[in-house]
């Protein structure tokens, strides 16, 4: 039985990853579909073939049944309706100066919604569960995440994507030795688009952090134009 991810009450309610009040800046013309891959490779030399969902609605209707409604009511509530204000004007792409406080909640929101989304399957989760205790208690954001936005010119103003995997990492001549069992994932990348807005979020809880890992080729990158803000 699946309890709340947060304070493990049953009764799940379904959470908007998309608010409601924002699809009204979304240009929800009925032609982004739903439709989702899922694919997972939990050790080195297996392979877990993709399964794809479809889903004759909106990409920004999608809920989330991870939450009880006294926590979505609730605390999670008060984390959107403070960051509203703030959001409006970047979903709209205007211009917009963010005080400290500001960054602090627009990045409580962001960090809510990468955490919500690790549970659409939870095998894949990163964020243990005494650090999600602690941003619904104290409103911590783990010291682990990675959060920037953009204002992005893609066409699409409603997009989303997420990967985890597993870095294991051993000091000296010996390579690191997987377990048997599945392994916890240790890495996540989050990138979801909000009207003009683009969020893009890590977190990395092995002992290297994300930019450290790869050289990424920029030719084989799709051609984005964005200017990123570290939160």
């Amino acid at each position: 039985k699946r309890v709340c991810i947060f304070c493990g009450a049953s009764g799940l309610s379904g959470e908007h990853f998309w608010p409601v009040w924002a699809h009204d800046y979304l240009g929800l013309d009925g032609s982004s579909r739903v439709s989702e891959l899922h694919t997972s490779a939990p050790l080195a030399g297996y392979y877990e073939p993709p399964t794809v969902r479809k889903k004759n609605s909106h990409l920004a209707n999608k809920k989330l049944r991870v939450v009880c409604m006294r926590c979505n009511n609730g605390w999670m509530s008060s984390v959107e309706s403070d960051a509203k204000p703030l959001l409006l004007p970047l979903i709209k792409g205007e211009a917009f100066l963010l005080s400290k406080a500001d960054v602090a909640t627009i990045s409580k929101w962001i960090a809510l919604k990468i955490i919500i989304s690790e549970h659409e399957n939870p095998k894949n989760q990163v964020t243990p569960r005494e650090d999600r205790e602690k941003f619904m208690r104290d409103g911590v954001v783990p010291s682990y995440f990675d959060i920037r936005i953009a204002n992005h010119s893609c066409t699409s103003q409603v997009g989303f994507f997420r990967k985890t995997w597993t870095i294991l990492v051993a000091r000296g001549e010996s390579p690191p030795k997987p377990r048997e069992e599945f392994p916890v994932k240790n890495i996540q990348d989050v990138h979801f688009i909000i009207g003009s807005l683009l969020v893009v979020g890590g977190a990395s809880r092995s002992n290297i952090r994300i930019g450290e890992m790869f050289n990424v080729v920029p030719d084989a990158l799709p051609r984005i134009s964005v200017s990123y803000t570290h939160l």
